[in-house]
């Protein structure tokens, strides 16, 4: 994997962890967590069962960068779908090519994912706090169009067959 790739996705699950860590003792016992689409609060719950649900969408979301790279090696061919599978999968050194490539990308889209989720938490605690947000809530959601063509353009961008 990229170092700086890697650093950026490590660095945004620290500070989402770190800032879960700091906000938790200033929250109130119950939080509201769900919310219209104006930004108004809808349901709340208890402070505990909103960590526990918080702490492991991020453990399992981030959980995935680490889970493929043996799942990356391992498959067969067939189940690993990339532009120019057989030319990017046909030798060893293609396929370990082919899995840095994955996986930085991968380690890029939870880096995005990780920001919307920082923003989300931010809502979500200046909402508990102060009774308003920091920011309107549709911000977060602008990284959406992000993770949706930075993957597509990149794939087959990382993926073309070089030519001779």
């Amino acid at each position: 994997m990229n170092r700086n790739i890697a650093l950026i996705w490590i660095f945004t699950v620290i500070v989402l962890l770190l800032q879960a860590a700091f906000a938790y003792n200033d929250l109130p016992e119950r939080i509201a967590s769900s919310f219209d689409f104006n930004g108004n609060p809808r349901e709340a719950g208890t402070k505990e069962s909103f960590y526990l649900t918080w702490l492991i969408t991020i453990f399992v979301l981030n959980a995935f960068v680490l889970i493929m790279r043996p799942i990356f090696r391992w498959a067969p061919a067939s189940m690993i779908n990339v532009p120019n599978r057989d030319y990017w999968l046909a030798t060893p050194e293609r396929r370990a090519q082919s899995c840095a490539k994955l996986l930085n990308m991968m380690a890029g889209v939870f880096s995005c994912v990780n920001i919307m989720l920082i923003l989300v938490f931010q809502y979500i605690v200046s909402v508990n706090l102060h009774g308003r947000p920091d920011f309107p809530i549709w911000i977060p959601f602008l990284i959406v169009p992000v993770l949706m063509t930075f993957p597509l353009v990149w794939i087959f961008r990382a993926f073309r067959v070089p030519k001779a």
